[in-house]
């Protein structure tokens, strides 16, 4: 369109005579001349235009296979990072119950050498008791024995005592009689 007006200022400027001998045939022709040239504009908008969408649908569709591309290797690429996290998790998991262990051991292993200790206190006190109660029926038999050997022995020193009397009784009618 632009070119027709501007065909027309530039026929318009050269050709100032021809104004006056315009004939309808002329005009008729002159607008031919623009309708074809107006066609021939239109053709070649539209040829472009279609090979603009041609064009522009290519490239969507390049950029939708870089699109589609970049969504997998991101997809691929979070699957790894999942992945990696969940080895990590599971890693975590593993080096937790392995701290729970460890920590059930430093602070249980004290407590059960803590109570094996005083079991073995307690059986050794026991024991001890046990061993008390027997020295001291030990020794009550014993004391009970030491007080029998005692009435014996003061039987004896009481039979003794008798017999030196007796003795000296037999000495002095010994003396006497001789």
């Amino acid at each position: 369109m632009k070119f027709c007006t501007i065909f027309l200022i530039g026929f318009l400027l050269v050709s100032a005579s021809a104004f006056g001998a315009l004939s309808v045939a002329d005009w008729q022709k002159l607008t031919q001349m623009f309708q074809e040239s107006e066609a021939r504009t239109q053709k070649t908008i539209k040829e472009s235009e279609a090979r603009t969408k041609e064009y522009v649908s290519q490239e969507i569709a390049k950029v939708n296979l870089r699109i589609d591309e970049m969504n997998k290797r991101i997809e691929t690429e979070s699957q790894a990072v999942r992945d990696r996290f969940g080895d990590v998790n599971n890693r975590l998991n593993v080096n937790f119950g392995l701290l729970v262990a460890l920590v059930g051991i430093v602070i249980g292993l004290p407590l059960l050498r803590e109570r094996k200790k005083e079991r073995e206190q307690d059986e050794q006190l026991e024991a001890q008791k046990q061993q008390l109660a027997a020295q001291q029926q030990l020794i009550e038999a014993q004391q009970q024995q030491l007080e029998t050997q005692q009435q014996l022995l003061a039987q004896q020193q009481q039979e003794m005592d008798a017999v030196r009397k007796e003795l000296e009784t037999l000495k002095q009618h010994q003396v006497t009689s001789h």
